[in-house]
């Protein structure tokens, strides 16, 4: 998860031993309300106070996400791992458990 603490430390290992497997966790919800997640792009409809939103409030997400600032983030999140020079990274995610949420077009 490019956007936590340890996230830096864990790429630099990575770029210096190549042959260590590194995966790539895509995240829109920060894990622990008490530490907010700040995200690399502003897409306001990810956002709550400039951060991105809990996991509790995953349904608020799914309700008012714009395709077009998801895909943003996403694809920053991606950005750093190759920037660092990781690569190619093994994908990994964790599923929403709202069978067949769409975010918002508009």
């Amino acid at each position: 998860m490019t956007l936590c603490p340890g996230a830096r430390a864990a790429l630099e290992v990575s770029a210096e031993h190549p042959e260590l497997a590194l995966g790539v966790h895509l995240t829109l919800t920060a894990d622990f309300p008490t530490v907010p997640r700040a995200p690399l792009t502003n897409g306001r409809s990810i956002l709550e106070h400039g951060y991105l939103m809990s996991i509790e409030q995953r349904e608020q997400l799914l309700a008012q996400a714009k395709a077009d600032e998801v895909e943003a983030e996403l694809r920053a999140q991606i950005e750093v791992l190759l920037e660092a020079g990781c690569g190619p990274p093994i994908w990994t995610g964790t599923a929403w458990p709202t069978a067949g949420a769409r975010t918002s077009s508009t």
